[in-house]
């Protein structure tokens, strides 16, 4: 877009003061002013600016050459249309009409840079009223439209653009790790803390970024559709309109009084705990059963089904149980999210049963194959 107008040292883009400034910063001037008129929607007929012209000439005071009569009268001596004028009819049949809008050199380069600046805020937002700019449009063709009301997440957008830029590296340090000449740099020291850490940003839970990744929408094969979006409820057990919810309230400026916020953000470190602890009881079984002479021998892709099949099988009787109380923490949680949105409170049997609950999921053992429950509660 061009803004030759606003680039220019005289513009009114550049001299106006920075916010930060007081209003009248600069030196002032003793004895001097601008001065500007603007007259809308004069009649042009035969000889109103000749009349005008006439009437400047005859007023007192403009032989004086300082005066502003004199510079008004050669200002409009030289006149000429630098823009278009726009006004709106009234009526029933109501238009907007163009008419000429003239002016002197001064007031075409003025004009010109409001121009320029109404353009460059057409890129950004059209409704003064409505400051869902370009941003709120990018936002909502990526993910879906925002709810009657609602904000798009500035902050959290840059968040995501960060976590991706940590993805990134976690790439390039993975892989250099295992470079014949450069791994010894990259797999001690603060180059493997910060690779651990992006790795973090891939392998570990967070319930709350989940809740609204799952909103975007599937473009080019890569996003989230309707079907995708199970995804969420099957790992989670909560739709992502319960993880947002969760989200606003456990974080800042929830609108709850205190101690519910608090408990909700507990609940959110519990819940990725718990999901950190099973993915790696998942995974340490998965180990197990790849481990065997059976699954070594038997190259078949069907038979590997079967045996993980039944090894699956054998293993759901020990993490079942800590499933469905798992499942019942679930529930009693969205419970505490209506009694939040409700009535701004918790029914103190509802908030027992919760800390009943994750007592019970903490007290679980399982047999030292699949040890991993002291992880779980060391997080929390």
């Amino acid at each position: 877009m061009a803004t030759n107008r606003l680039k220019r040292k005289s513009s009114r883009w550049q001299l106006l003061p920075d916010p930060t400034q007081t209003t009248d910063a600069g030196e002032p001037v003793m004895g001097r002013y601008s001065l500007l008129l603007f007259l809308r929607d004069l009649e042009a007929g035969t000889g109103r600016f000749d009349q005008f012209i006439q009437g400047l000439q005859n007023a007192p005071g403009v032989q004086d050459e300082k005066s502003t009569m004199a510079a008004v009268l050669a200002a409009a001596l030289n006149v000429q249309v630098i823009s278009q004028d726009y006004a709106a009819t009234t009526g029933h049949n109501a238009k907007k009409r163009r008419v000429d809008l003239v002016g002197n050199e001064a007031a075409g380069e003025h004009l010109a840079e409001f121009d320029e600046l109404v353009a460059l805020a057409r890129t950004v937002w059209s409704d003064p009223d409505d400051l869902r700019d370009i941003l709120g449009d990018l936002y909502t063709l990526n993910l879906r439209p925002l709810e009657e009301g609602g904000r798009y997440p500035l902050s959290t957008i840059f968040d995501w653009a960060r976590d991706w830029a940590e993805v990134r590296y976690r790439f390039a340090n993975h892989a250099l790790r295992d470079d014949i000449h450069q791994w010894a740099k990259y797999d001690d020291g603060p180059a493997h803390v910060k690779g651990n850490n992006a790795n973090a940003a891939v392998h570990n839970s967070n319930v709350l970024l989940d809740a609204q990744l799952v909103e975007f929408t599937s473009r080019h094969s890569t996003g989230y559709s309707d079907t995708d979006r199970d995804i969420f409820w099957e790992l989670y057990l909560l739709t992502p309109e319960e993880g947002r919810q969760l989200s606003q309230y456990s974080g800042v400026s929830t609108g709850l009084r205190i101690g519910l916020p608090e408990a909700f953000g507990y609940c959110v470190d519990f819940i990725n705990a718990y999901m950190n602890w099973r993915i790696k009881v998942l995974e340490s079984s998965r180990r197990q059963v790849m481990s065997t002479a059976d699954w070594r021998n038997n190259k078949a892709k069907k038979k590997k089904h079967s045996l993980k099949e039944a090894h699956y099988l054998r293993f759901s009787n020990v993490i079942g149980p800590v499933d469905n109380d798992f499942s019942s923490f679930i529930e009693i949680l969205k419970e505490l999210l209506l009694q939040a949105e409700k009535q701004n409170a918790f029914n103190r049997s509802t908030f027992t049963a919760l800390s009943d609950i994750t007592q019970e999921i903490q007290s679980k053992e399982f047999e030292t194959a699949y040890g991993y429950v002291s992880y779980l509660f060391s997080v929390i």
